[in-house]
């Protein structure tokens, strides 16, 4: 391949080389400057690279694949029914019919943490975690309903590394009223190994509180 010289495009006009195919100008007469790619697609890529061209083609085409896969990490908090979102602290309403409090994407990962915070006056009276094998099934099915579901018990304590809910430290189910700024909260760790997306829903007797989620997939 030739080289081929331009203009550092900052002011400086001190010429330089770079190795490579000569990708012509750009619309203001600016040397384009890169590597040239056949497809956007990662096996293209890598196949293609791995041919005839570079070997920094291969690794920036496999870096652009894992960048892909770390994009997909859900982190975020929660409210009103969010799915796979991500952003800032939400406050949201839970009511004596079933809420939707989080949806979290769980493809290619294997843990997934859960943190939730009644900041409200009322306790909660329901709590449950749904899972769903596949994207194009109607609903998610209940999976960690009770208090046992979600005692440590059930699942690393005696080494059944394949239980949903891998260990908390307080029951969800009735989490209690805490309208102080610091609220009542509990933290959940689950396996989610083979698992398409985690469902939580949550309701209270009567009356509504106020809850907060954050969770982190990976």
């Amino acid at each position: 391949m030739s080289d081929f010289d331009y203009s550092v495009l900052d002011g400086d006009s001190t010429l330089r080389k770079i190795r490579g195919e000569d990708l012509g100008l750009d619309g203001s007469n600016n040397q384009i400057i890169g590597h040239k790619f056949f497809s956007d697609a990662i096996g293209a890529i890598a196949d293609a690279a791995a041919t005839d061209e570079t070997g920094s083609s291969t690794a920036i085409a496999l870096l652009k694949g894992a960048l892909r896969e770390l994009i997909a990490i859900a982190s975020g908090s929660g409210g009103s029914g969010p799915s796979y979102s991500e952003g800032s602290e939400l406050s949201f309403s839970v009511t004596d019919e079933e809420t939707l409090v989080v949806t979290i994407d769980c493809r290619g990962k294997s843990r997934v943490g859960l943190i939730v915070q009644n900041l409200g006056g009322t306790a909660l009276n329901s709590f449950q975690s749904k899972i769903r094998m596949n994207s194009s099934f109607g609903f998610h099915f209940p999976e960690a309903t009770s208090t046992a579901d979600y005692s440590t018990n059930t699942a690393d304590q005696t080494g059944n590394a394949t239980a949903l809910v891998r260990k908390t430290n307080g029951d969800p189910t009735n989490l209690p009223a805490d309208p102080g700024p610091s609220g009542s909260y509990v933290w959940i760790r689950y396996n989610v190994g083979s698992i398409e997306s985690l469902e939580i829903t949550a309701t209270v007797a009567s009356g509504s509180t106020t809850l907060n989620a954050w969770w982190l997939a990976e």
